[in-house]
């Protein structure tokens, strides 16, 4: 099921990329067709190349851009339901997180703590990966909600650490694609699915894409699975 719904997120982001222009779809999606293969490695633990590994870099946007619903009023239930969302998400990582270290290194933050601390979370999301990523390591970064226009397009600085991301035109969105999809592709083995769902689609759909239009499109396709806040 989780796959499923994945795949209309799937098709919004196609949609999104096709109108950019067809150099862009071209580069960005046909070259994720060997991604199932790569799913099924990680999801049994067999784990991941380190280049294909450090694609899952922005597993650290999607927990606090997240977190902070960027499109969101200010203290409102929305805004409150998505910290709650970008919690439950940060405390799964240890169990869905697609690479063996990150779920390791993030359970070990997170223990048994309810509310762990998110950016705390974010930061060993990056530095758990091969590349060791840090706020350095990009050309613009979030780190809090002031941040959301700067960091708008980050890229990593060192392309040739990345695997099917390394030339990509929009390298978020390549890393969010990939990051969801091995993540869901684990909660499905581990049935929790729902609990994946119900945690990050509204975190894309207050603002996690940094995408005014993207996100009013997304919030249109989910309007089942979302709150009447949303």
């Amino acid at each position: 099921m989780t796959i499923v719904l994945l795949f209309y997120f799937q098709l919004f982001i196609l949609v999104l990329l096709v109108s950019a222009n067809v150099d862009s779809f071209t580069a960005n999606v046909l070259q994720h067709r060997y991604f199932r293969a790569v799913a099924a490695k990680s999801a049994d633990g067999a784990g991941l190349p380190p280049a294909a590994a450090n694609d899952l870099w922005a597993v650290h946007d999607l927990l606090l851009i997240g977190y902070h619903g960027i499109f969101l009023a200010a203290n409102s239930t929305a805004k409150r339901e998505v910290q709650d969302h970008a919690t439950n998400l940060a405390k799964m990582l240890p169990s869905v997180h697609p690479h063996n270290k990150c779920r390791s290194d993030i359970a070990k933050l997170v223990g048994n703590n309810e509310r762990p601390n998110i950016s705390a979370v974010a930061e060993a999301a990056w530095a758990c990966l091969p590349a060791r990523f840090s706020a350095s390591d990009f050309d613009a970064v979030f780190l809090n909600e002031t941040d959301a226009v700067a960091a708008k397009m980050p890229h990593p600085k060192d392309q040739t650490a990345l695997s099917s991301c390394s030339d990509s035109n929009w390298p978020r969105t390549c890393s969010y694609w990939i990051a969801l999809h091995q993540m869901a592709f684990r909660a499905d083995a581990l049935q929790r699915g729902a609990e994946f769902l119900h945690a990050v689609v509204p975190l894309l759909a207050g603002g996690a894409l940094v995408c005014d239009g993207c996100t009013h499109h997304l919030m249109e396709l989910h309007k089942p699975v979302l709150s009447e806040s949303m």
